[in-house]
């Protein structure tokens, strides 16, 4: 009988773990574990000529998911005080964990990047991409920026910032940016479209969301 209590207690204890993190929880103090995963180039389509990359007789495209979806990402986890995912979010403590990501990003062959116009992903492949995560926790919040495309022609690029419980995979937030790029040479310039979320959301967008969901 105690035995049968104890369980029934554990197991109230787990659910309320995991529906505790609600998207009101972003904004109070808690003991959540913070998750960043990266920027997902797994469904990006890459628009417009980008033959000026080809720095190695590879085709423009491979040779960007060779070597930018890594350089992007480690530029993030390197340049904390630009890229800063605790600014962003207003928390002391964030965990980087970009591994995942950088497998999940090299695969596929780059005629997938293919497109011949700038198309946001539906809501099915933004749900299903967070559902397909293969994760190292069970638990917390994570975030994670999904790329949509880089449009060389009109120099404007898409993302969608997702943050999510880890353990539902539930969408706590769910924001679209389409920004500009910015900067000298191929990876400073791409970058500098992913560094106006990190501003955006820093300077305003996050007391948005606290005004809006607290």
């Amino acid at each position: 009988m105690m035995k049968k209590i104890f369980l029934l207690g554990l197991l109230c204890v787990l659910l309320f773990n995991v529906q505790a993190q609600k998207t009101s929880d972003l904004f109070t103090d808690n003991d959540y574990q913070y998750v960043w995963f990266g920027v997902d180039y797994s469904n990006v389509k890459l628009i417009g000529d980008f033959y000026a990359t080809n720095m190695g007789g590879e085709e423009p495209k491979q040779f960007i998911k060779d070597n930018y979806f890594k350089a992007w990402n480690d530029l993030i986890k390197n340049e904390r005080r630009k890229f800063s995912v605790e600014n962003m979010l207003n928390k002391d403590e964030v965990v980087y964990d970009i591994e995942m990501i950088e497998a999940l990003n090299q695969t596929g062959s780059y005629e997938s990047l293919e497109a011949e116009k700038a198309m946001p992903l539906s809501d099915d492949v933004l749900t299903n991409a967070i559902k397909n995560y293969n994760l190292n926790y069970n638990e917390g919040i994570g975030v994670v920026i999904i790329a949509e495309y880089l449009d060389k022609s009109f120099t404007e690029a898409s993302y969608v910032l997702e943050i999510f419980n880890i353990a539902t995979r539930e969408k706590l937030i769910e924001e679209r940016f389409v920004t500009k790029p910015a900067g000298f040479g191929v990876r400073n310039y791409w970058a500098g479209s992913l560094y106006y979320i990190f501003k955006d959301v820093t300077a305003k967008r996050y007391k948005a969301w606290k005004k809006q969901y607290k």
